[in-house]
């Protein structure tokens, strides 16, 4: 599950991969459960995108809300890239970040360190965001994300 490019909000850049279970047609609506994968339950949000070809998802399709079932399989190494806690997504929000920022993707690059400020204070974010500071070299570097 995963929200379109552009969307806001403290989880817009969270992916979750798990299974749908429990199906049940209620006249024109679906009611289902989803189940996190107890190991991978977070995907790496750029890793999906810049496989987003190999997963069916169509250019388009990334900027638009809709619900869609694709045919095939997740491929192994991208679901590597999971963690079982959103909690853990810190060091991979702070290396996208860096990333983003040495890219000059600004962006997304803004809508990383939001999502950096969303995670609570904690030892990981505190380390995470350490090296982000560390890893920045861009002259203009001056946002805290501690």
């Amino acid at each position: 599950m995963m929200y379109e490019v552009g969307a806001g909000g403290p989880h817009a850049r969270v992916v979750r991969h798990g299974r749908i279970r429990n199906i049940v047609r209620r006249g024109h609506e679906l009611a289902f459960t989803f189940e996190p994968d107890p190991e991978h339950a977070f995907l790496d949000r750029s890793a999906v995108l810049r496989i987003a070809d190999r997963l069916g998802i169509q250019q388009f399709e990334q900027h638009r809300t809709h619900w869609e079932i694709k045919d095939g399989d997740i491929p192994a190494e991208l679901i590597a890239t999971g963690t079982a806690e959103r909690a853990q997504r810190v060091a991979v929000v702070a290396a996208e970040y860096v990333e983003a920022r040495r890219e000059g993707r600004r962006r997304e690059a803004a809508e990383l360190a939001e999502e950096l400020e969303d995670f609570p204070p904690s030892l990981e974010k505190a380390l995470s965001c350490r090296r982000v500071s560390f890893s920045s070299r861009h002259p203009n570097y001056t946002r805290s994300l501690g």
